[in-house]
């Protein structure tokens, strides 16, 4: 256990914060567990308001913590951490990570999709495809909304799949042999619809990815939008 020490080169909110974190990765202190208060953490470690403050605000700013006016500060969900150079579905990312994914239907069905999805998978503008959206829980938290436009180039049939059929379709074709991806991630601010389902405010980031997955010819099967909230996802990458 990281305890204070008074004699060490090291700085005292140094100090405090590895306790902390000594605290957080043990899991003595769980998401969603209230911190103790400054002024309890002041007279538990014989320490300023002000070191205690510095320790509090950098271990807030790593995403460790979140504040609530009028609250207080909890302790954060973790984070799901990603690499996008691995070939590996969300889910079991999340699994890998000590994370339960659970998979909610929004909505499935044939449609005309935007311009957009259009142009990415170069078909007609009044020419349907196979339309999902779908809302993702992170152990019971929703994280994630994905849209999800499915062409008639593959052998699979959406239409007269079971949910469950199409969920595994859609988590095992990045894995599949000669499959082609094309990502690009941007942040954007969170519309009124996809804050209420994120429970987020309007206006707050989101971590937007969007995929096309092609065949070996290079015929489009899937685009895929995935708005994340940008508080329990992160991008890492292992060069």
């Amino acid at each position: 256990m990281i305890t204070i020490d008074r004699e060490s080169p090291l700085p005292l909110y140094y100090q405090l914060k590895q306790l902390i974190v000594d605290k957080l990765d043990s899991g003595e202190w769980k998401p969603g567990d209230l911190v103790p208060s400054e002024q309890e953490l002041q007279e538990t470690y014989g320490l300023s308001r002000t070191t205690v403050r510095q320790a509090l605000a950098e271990l807030t700013f790593e995403g460790r913590f979140t504040r609530h006016r009028g609250q207080g500060t909890f302790v954060a969900a973790r984070e799901i951490v990603h690499d996008p150079m691995e070939r590996i579905s969300i889910t079991a990312l999340m699994r890998q990570q000590g994370i339960e994914p659970e998979w909610q239907f929004l909505s499935r069905g044939n449609g005309v999709p935007f311009q957009q999805v259009q142009e990415a998978l170069g078909i007609p503008e009044d020419e349907k495809v196979y339309l999902v959206e779908l809302l993702l829980r992170a152990n019971g938290e929703p994280i994630g909304r994905h849209f999800v436009a499915l062409t008639r180039h593959g052998k699979f049939d959406p239409e007269n799949a079971s949910d469950e059929a199409l969920r595994d379709y859609m988590r095992e074709l990045p894995d599949r042999d000669g499959i082609r991806i094309r990502r690009t991630v941007q942040a954007v601010p969170a519309g009124t619809t996809e804050a209420g389902l994120l429970k987020i405010k309007p206006g707050e980031p989101v971590l937007s990815i969007q995929v096309v997955y092609s065949d070996s010819a290079g015929k489009p099967l899937e685009f895929l939008r995935a708005n994340y909230r940008g508080d329990r996802f992160k991008f890492q990458l292992n060069i």
